[in-house]
């Protein structure tokens, strides 16, 4: 229905640019060669005149479709519109070319047609490569309050999810923060890096810095060798230890990654895991290791 109205208004445009030569034509040619035929042979010039410019854009349009160069023919119907704009116009303004309505609104009327026919064209184009799956979807829409407060940040965004082909602003960020080393310095500057600790140890960090596990706990008389249910050194009571908590670090590592991928893999339906993990920025063997257990 869309395309039916798009085609009907452009078709409107090309009947109304043919009405204003017709009636230029239907005034200015010599009496002898109209007698008899007063509006047939206006309307027949300004078809053939109007039509020259609309058949190189149908030739143009019907390459196109065929995958098939169109460029020349295109130019050939933009140069068309444009002396056709001329003529219409130089028949309304007269001798003097000073501008007036119905000279300008002609003028308009015939040089602008080949170029909206040319943009409905590629639209039905790009609508037929859609369907073949052969264009790429739009890329990733990051929020105005990034592109502001972080000008640098979000070209950098932009640059590797349009290359990577990720359209989530979030799945775009974390990614970018996994897989590229100024992504990973952002990271560590936030403190809040999707994979990265801060620390850069791949420990639990806490605010000690020393990777260890230092919260406060009740009774914690530090023993060895002995199970008292708190904090304790050489023992697995099953709290804290002095150890680093690195069963917790990959679980949550490994349930981000879940995440991440689901998401990756709503929005990329055909995409194989090997380009999944590219665009979560790590290997396929990592991949494995996230969706495993």
């Amino acid at each position: 229905m869309r395309n039916r109205l798009i085609f009907s208004f452009l078709s409107l445009l090309s009947l109304s640019a043919i009405y204003g030569q017709t009636l230029y034509f239907h005034g200015s040619l010599d009496q002898p060669l109209t007698e008899g035929w007063s509006w047939l042979i206006p309307v027949a010039v300004s078809l053939a005149i109007e039509g020259i410019s609309v058949y190189l854009t149908a030739m143009a349009h019907a390459a196109v479709m065929a995958n098939q160069a169109g460029g020349s023919l295109r130019l050939g119907s933009y140069v068309l519109g444009i002396v056709m704009g001329a003529l219409n116009y130089a028949h309304f303004a007269g001798a003097s070319l000073q501008p007036n309505a119905t000279a300008v609104t002609f003028g308009m009327l015939s040089s602008l047609s080949p170029w909206l026919w040319a943009i409905y064209s590629r639209h039905v184009h790009r609508v037929a490569l859609a369907r073949l799956g052969l264009t790429e979807p739009r890329g990733v829409r990051l929020s105005t309050a990034r592109r502001i407060w972080h000008p640098i940040r979000s070209v950098a965004v932009y640059s590797y999810a349009s290359w990577v082909g990720i359209q989530d602003p979030r799945v775009a960020v974390e990614a970018w923060m996994s897989a590229t080393k100024m992504g990973r310095c952002t990271a560590e500057k936030l403190g809040a890096g999707i994979g990265v600790h801060p620390t850069g140890s791949g420990t639990d960090s806490h605010p000690t810095g020393s990777g260890s596990d230092t919260r406060s706990q009740p009774d914690s008389t530090a023993t060895s060798g002995t199970d008292t249910g708190s904090a304790t050194s050489g023992t697995d009571t099953g709290s804290a230890t002095s150890g680093t908590d690195t069963r917790s670090d990959t679980g949550s590592w490994k349930e981000m990654r879940r995440e991440q991928y689901h998401r990756l893999r709503e929005s990329h339906p055909k995409a194989s895991k090997t380009q999944l993990a590219q665009m979560m920025g790590i290997s396929p063997s990592g991949l494995r290791k996230a969706l495993a257990g």
